[in-house]
């Protein structure tokens, strides 16, 4: 329905589809695709100023949905919980297991308060999951389930762009991962649930789009639509934030009690409330940098995402950081990985790679951030980020830069950056951030006495 055929390789097909990303940006990919494997990820190829860059996480789908630490089959835990120690085993064995365990805690505990003890001492976890996440380390029986290039469906992004993505299946499920839907159909049957399921796949969509006015309103061709992989909401004007309050605020007020954008509110001060006060600002809390606990321990416990991923979305896709001492060169046995003197650019030469199954993924082993990435060809080759060279040659940032939105990203020489990033602040309390900076550049960065360094900065 949406694959189309390249000229000059009669055995690939392109499919028109995006991901499902916690990102929001839900942008058009062209996933070029060979027997059941993806070769390499294309963005959007409409026209400026239509066009929808892709970033970063989408650029690498390709190792995101054939990477060697997928889970294909169901798995069940050997060794113990947390250890992460599983075999496989068949659907049945996982469905009967997982069945068989419900009916048991039912038994033992109803539908008391006893239930709710139960659940807390965790007798017993499946995961639904494509990767070895911490959660299902824990687990005793893992479903392996599709990523999004094996299974279709509709997205939107959000906050509500002026566009409606589809995803195309691309390739069929690797292994023997299912959907979720799939396999919550076959939980339901197995347990006697009728009715659960009466529609396919296509089928939910086809409903899903006539009965929601989002896309009757907007879309009148559902095959098309399928086809292109997106659709664009022609508008009649720019959006504008405020456009109203702009040209007519009396008229047009803002939902406060001033009519107007309040930084300072009085409605906040007459509750006379330290716990909320009239104006943002930041508010102490127990044992923070202001704490004087803080000069006896000055280190302050953060617990974002890990660096490379959120939850199983992002996993292992990382880009390169380009290390003053990449650890990934001293590790190529024919030294096709290479730290370039005149910027410090890390360069893999795919002519002397020896492949991922000739070298064993040295290079992936040692380097501490995952970068170096193999395709799922026989004996592929180390390809990873190389700052768009031929971008970098033509004087222009790569594409990455280019393409946030928000100018998160920039690139360039580090005496640049530090002068668009000023030193950060000391406070009373707390350790030195001047010294964090300076180690973190030294680290990742490095000063080249044979010319400058270049180097990503998060802005």
């Amino acid at each position: 329905m949406n694959q189309q055929k390249t000229g000059n390789r009669p055995d690939e097909r392109i499919v028109r589809t995006t991901s499902a990303y916690d990102c929001g940006g839900r942008c058009p990919l062209r996933l070029h695709v060979k027997g059941n494997q993806i070769l390499r990820v294309e963005g959007d190829d409409a026209p400026e100023p239509n066009q929808l860059r892709t970033c970063l996480r989408c650029r690498a789908y390709k190792q995101y949905v054939h990477h060697p630490d997928r889970f294909l089959y169901p798995q069940k835990r050997v060794g113990k919980r947390g250890e992460g120690k599983f075999e496989r085993i068949s659907w049945d064995e996982a469905y009967d297991t997982f069945i068989g365990q419900l009916d048991r805690i039912k038994a033992t505990y109803g539908n008391s308060n006893k239930a709710d003890k139960a659940l807390k001492q965790l007798e017993f976890i499946a995961v639904s999951e494509l990767f070895p996440t911490a959660t299902a380390r824990y687990a005793d029986i893992i479903f392996p389930v599709t990523s999004a290039a094996e299974r279709n469906d509709f997205t939107r992004p959000w906050p509500s762009g002026p566009y409606f993505t589809v995803i195309n299946q691309a390739i069929k499920p690797l292994g023997e991962c299912k959907s979720d839907l799939q396999i919550a159909s076959e939980l339901a049957e197995r347990m006697g649930v009728e009715g659960f399921n009466p529609h396919s796949e296509e089928e939910w969509l086809k409903i899903l789009f006539e009965n929601n006015p989002e896309y009757t309103t907007h879309i009148d061709d559902y095959e098309a639509f399928r086809q292109k992989g997106i659709h664009r909401i022609e508008l009649p004007e720019s959006i504008v934030a405020f456009r109203d309050q702009i040209a007519d605020l009396q008229n047009n007020p803002f939902p406060t009690p001033s009519g107007k954008i309040e930084i300072f509110s009085q409605r906040a001060a007459d509750l006379d409330n330290p716990a909320c006060p009239p104006i943002p600002k930041y508010l102490p809390t127990a044992e923070d940098r202001f704490d004087p606990l803080a000069e006896k321990y000055p280190l302050q416990l953060l617990t974002p995402h890990p660096r490379n991923r959120v939850h199983s979305e992002l996993y292992l896709a990382s880009a390169c950081w380009h290390c003053a001492a990449p650890v990934c060169a001293d590790a190529c046995p024919p030294g096709a990985i290479y730290k370039r003197q005149d910027d410090g650019v890390v360069i893999v030469d795919p002519e002397k790679c020896l492949g991922k199954d000739d070298c064993g993924t040295k290079c992936l082993k040692a380097c501490p951030y995952d970068a170096p990435q193999f395709g799922p060809e026989e004996n592929a080759r180390m390809h990873k980020c190389n700052f768009c060279e031929d971008r970098l040659a033509a004087g222009k940032v790569p594409n990455c830069v280019e393409a946030c939105p928000v100018r998160a990203l920039d690139a360039g020489p580090m005496e640049e950056l530090e002068k668009k990033m000023p030193m950060p602040q000391t406070f009373q309390g707390s350790p030195r951030p001047e010294a964090i900076f300076e180690a973190t550049l030294r680290v990742f960065t490095g000063k080249f006495s044979k010319g400058r360094s270049l180097k990503f900065q998060t802005v």
